[in-house]
């Protein structure tokens, strides 16, 4: 047995036009029999303010690495972790325990950004004998298994779908994130680092956490973000072209997995638009007015496009503030309530699957529903309501909760209803005529300045609904 470690050094330099090639590079090393644990460390120019370097660390094991190909990923950290390890009973926090198997193994370095004079990048492999089993686990994690419904009365589930622990670039520990979500009040919590599920672990041993924890995975590319949910393994985030995106929107349904586009915005583009085929748009991301008026637009233009997908809403939770703006910022900033037939990961995926989804600015915000009724038929939000060209339909929405605050209707023609909500436990009733294909929602707001017409981007956003999508024939 070797006393000291057997050390592999390599030192490149990455040019922009390398990045244009590919934004990721692979450097192998070969692991021997004995090899107990892989820690890796990593160094490189930072650049300048204006003009930095950004290069993110992972790490795959022996087999194939290619683009949906690879079988043996053991882990990715962004670039939040200089050091990682992985052992048989251990690892950093984005990383997998597991078997060290001998082979060809490769480190993964991401390009995020590279300045115009270049980055130069040293990594160091040391490959231990003796692991050191000091880590996040002593338990390699076990694939979550694929969840049936739970029977049960059909409820509304309040919960955020977008959160981050230390298993990507979040602060808190898995146990530290449930704990705040409980203190939120909320019935559900998706984690959902980046690039990895590593979190599951952790999640396997929560004892009797008190509300369903889902474990998911935020796919960061450089070209986008997106969401899935109640995962059973890692999903390849590396797209870099609308064909990668399509296939990986298809790998996501045959594993049966929604999949959710992260905040659309100017701040975090996806740049995949022309691909169609996603399940849900996040048009509510932390604060309203910080960049979602754009997202909710494309989400209403889809729709009438007689595209049909679900809104949901995410704080996008990395760390806890000070206490003066500890809910502002915290979980549950936005919420999204599911009406859920169960509160397993499946019963609730199912919710979302249905439209029957709102959105509120926080756990303690006003529910909104919208549902519709031509004759005998009543449809709720994500259903389609079929009717004779110009026919009249009655539109219901119910609010608690939501005394003071403004009720504004939107469909495909824009706004054309707007009154003020003038009890706590409300409901109203309003008709509209039904012209083609198209959808309708309803949404609260403040009542500040020109509220009853105002774009989204210029009033404060309390709650909305999903879309009652119609069809005239």
């Amino acid at each position: 047995m070797r006393s000291e470690p057997e050390l592999v050094l390599r030192r490149f330099h990455f040019e922009r036009k390398t990045k244009s090639v590919s934004d990721y590079f692979l450097m192998p090393f070969n692991v021997g029999e004995a090899t107990a644990e892989v820690r890796v460390r990593y160094s490189y120019d930072r650049g300048s303010d204006t003009d930095p370097n950004v290069i993110d660390l992972g790490l795959i094991g022996p087999g194939l690495t290619g683009f949906l190909e690879t079988r043996s990923f053991k882990g990715w950290s962004g670039s939040n972790k200089q050091e990682i390890f992985v052992s048989r009973n251990s690892a950093s926090p984005s990383y997998y325990p597991g078997e060290i198997s001998a082979g060809r193994w490769h480190v993964l370095l991401g390009l995020y950004k590279i300045s115009e004079s270049g980055c130069s990048c040293e990594v160091r492999v040391a490959l231990s004998e003796v692991a050191t089993e000091a880590g996040w686990n002593k338990v390699a994690p076990a694939a979550v298994p694929a969840s049936k419904p739970s029977a049960g009365n059909p409820e509304w589930l309040k919960g955020d779908l977008h959160v981050h622990s230390h298993h990507s670039d979040g602060e808190l520990s898995v146990e530290s994130v449930v704990k705040e979500a409980q203190r939120r009040g909320l019935d559900y919590v998706a984690i959902t680092d980046h690039n990895t599920t590593s979190q599951r672990g952790e999640v396997a041993q929560l004892v009797q956490p008190g509300l369903t924890v889902i474990v998911g995975e935020e796919l960061t590319s450089y070209h986008g973000h997106a969401n899935v949910w109640n995962t059973s393994e890692w999903l390849d985030f590396r797209m870099r072209s609308q064909e990668d995106a399509r296939a990986v929107i298809d790998e996501a349904h045959r594993r049966g997995l929604l999949f959710s586009i992260n905040h659309p915005s100017s701040l975090w583009p996806w740049d995949f638009r022309n691909v169609q085929g996603f399940d849900c748009i996040e048009v509510w991301s932390g604060l309203w007015f910080a960049m979602n008026s754009g997202s909710l637009q494309w989400w209403d233009a889809l729709a009438g496009e007689g595209k049909r997908t679900t809104a949901v809403g995410g704080s996008d939770f990395h760390k806890l503030e000070e206490q003066s703006a500890a809910d502002l910022f915290s979980i549950g900033t936005p919420t999204t309530w599911v009406f859920s037939r169960g509160r397993s990961p499946s019963a609730i995926m199912d919710g979302i699957r249905s439209g029957r989804v709102s959105i509120s600015r926080d756990p303690t915000a006003p529910r909104l529903t919208l549902m519709g009724k031509n004759g005998q038929a009543v449809v709720s939000m994500g259903d389609e309501m079929i009717c004779r060209r110009d026919e009249e339909i009655s539109l219901r929405i119910d609010a608690r909760g939501a005394h003071g605050l403004g009720l504004r209707m939107c469909s495909d023609e824009g706004y054309w209803d707007a009154l003020i909500v003038d009890a706590d436990d409300w409901s109203h009733i309003t008709r509209t005529t039904v012209r083609g294909r198209g959808y309708c929602r309803a949404e609260l707001v403040e009542r500040d300045g020109d509220w009853r017409s105002a774009p989204a981007s210029d009033v404060e956003m309390v709650s909305l609904t999903n879309h009652l999508y119609l069809k005239a024939e």
